[in-house]
Formats: structure tokens, C-alpha cells, sequence
């Protein structure tokens, strides 16, 4: 799943996820409220999460592959 972060329009998000072949679920988070719960310092950013929603796993930055 992935959280737009910086506010971007419903428009500009169904662009992207035509543009580039997203075939996860994306979520668009108006305020950043997801951003500000997990701290989130920079983008992109992923974060990975338990099936209690602890999180496990923190990447700031470009991942590779």
C-alpha cells in the first residue's frame, strides 16, 4: 500500500498510478496525519508494518531494486 504524502490532488495521484503501472492500493492522506503518526522525516519513505501495526522496519530514502 502506499500513502501520498504532501498533499497532492485526486487528479495528480490518477496520473501517477496510470503513468507508472501501480497495482497496489493507494491511499491519499489529506494533512498528513499518517506522515505525522509514524514520524515520518522525508520522502520517500517506507515503512513497514506488523499485522498489530507495530512498526517494524523504517527506510528514508531511495531503496534499490
Amino acid at each position: 500500500m502506499a500513502v501520498t504524502q504532501m498533499d497532492p490532488t485526486l487528479s495528480e495521484v490518477r496520473q501517477f498510478i496510470r503513468r507508472h503501472g501501480v497495482t497496489y492500493p493507494v491511499v491519499l492522506d489529506p494533512g498528513e496525519k499518517t506522515g505525522k503518526r509514524y514520524r515520518i522525516e522525508g520522502h520517500p519513505c517506507a515503512v513497514l508494518l506488523d499485522r498489530k501495526g507495530v512498526v517494524r522496519f523504517v527506510h528514508t530514502g531511495f531503496l534499490e531494486g
